[in-house]
């Protein structure tokens, strides 16, 4: 679980980022964003890794379960960020200023979401996948066997 919600507290992090960057205040538009996207996003993440520990129970390796999960996976997360960022980027019209960063930052954190969907929850599959399941049984490690 801890794992699955390490890729949505990064697109979090830099939102705050940019708002300190940009001198974006803190405010109930602002503040609303982190609680929303973390509550969207997750759907995409928890869809990759059950996608990913399906593959890992049937006996496929990290680097076959991989390209698997993404391949499974892959356009219906494109299609989830791009519906969110044209449909979170509508705010940006509005006349009221907090409605304008809460579209800004919303549509950021879905594109930030989706990089860390697909670059940073690999990474840490593996990293973890090499320290939980160790080497496949029956798999000598030595190479000159």
């Amino acid at each position: 679980a801890v794992l699955a919600l390490l890729p949505n507290i990064f697109p979090i992090v830099l939102m705050f980022a940019t708002m300190g960057w940009c001198g974006i205040t803190l405010n109930v538009a602002t503040a609303t964003v982190a609680a929303i996207t973390l509550g969207l996003a997750d759907d995409d993440t928890v869809y990759f890794f059950y996608s990913y520990l399906s593959r890992r129970k049937k006996g496929m390796s990290a680097a076959a379960a991989l390209p698997g999960a993404v391949q499974e996976c892959g356009r219906a997360l494109w299609l989830a960020t791009l519906i969110n960022v044209v449909g979170f980027s509508i705010f940006i019209f509005s006349s009221f200023r907090p409605t304008v960063y809460f579209g800004m930052l919303t549509s950021e954190v879905w594109v930030l979401a989706l990089l860390a969907e697909f670059i940073l929850l690999p990474a840490l599959l593996v990293m973890l996948d090499k320290k939980s399941f160790g080497p496949r049984s029956g798999v000598s490690q030595d190479r000159g066997v």
